[in-house]
């Protein structure tokens, strides 16, 4: 038998491995339709029937195709949770860990633009976040620690004209803040 030959049959069967490694992880996990009757929501958790549940909360598209998939532990949101466009496109992809947003959230337009991109930790904004028009321009570029503007903030309009520039020490912010006339408030004119 040649290199190649045996090279293809062992790539063949470790995908193979892998995707009952795969299936078998999401039965064991359990995958419900988001549109199940017995699924509820109760003060923040998720139940099938009276358990609090564990797995992955799927939708589908009426062509078959994905919608989304969120991942369940104990009632709560954890791990991945992905959606597509009706034709298969990334739609998002968001981080949670015990129902709190967490790590790098991800979205983009239909047409594969990038849509945002966030970081957050313990369900509040914590890192550099930036969030784009369906043309490509850049809208915002915000910078937090846990939850709090911190240092340079930036936002443009749809024709990539600069509307804020400032910069936040101190809880205090310092620069063009935003795109309205600055008026003084509480006098008629």
């Amino acid at each position: 038998m040649s290199f190649d030959r045996i090279f293809c049959i062992l790539v063949m069967y470790f995908l193979a491995f892998e995707s009952t490694a795969q299936s078998d992880l999401d039965t064991s996990l359990g995958m419900v339709d988001a549109a199940d009757p017995s699924l509820e929501r109760v003060n923040g958790l998720l139940y099938l029937g009276s358990a609090p549940f564990s797995g992955y909360v799927v939708e589908t598209y009426e062509n078959g195709n994905l919608k989304s998939k969120v991942g369940w532990l104990n009632g709560k949101r954890e791990g991945l949770s992905e959606a597509w466009y009706s034709d298969g496109s990334e739609r998002e992809r968001r981080e949670y860990s015990e129902n709190r947003k967490t790590g790098s959230h991800l979205g983009w337009y239909e047409d594969g633009t990038r849509k945002f991109d966030l970081n957050l930790k313990d369900g509040v904004y914590h890192g550099r976040c930036r969030q784009w028009f369906a043309n490509g321009q850049l809208a915002t570029e915000f910078h937090f620690v846990e939850g709090q503007e911190v240092g340079s903030q930036r936002s443009w309009n749809y024709k990539g004209e600069l509307q804020g520039n400032y910069v936040v020490r101190e809880g205090h912010r310092y620069g063009l803040i935003g795109s309205k006339s600055c008026l003084t408030v509480g006098r008629a004119e």
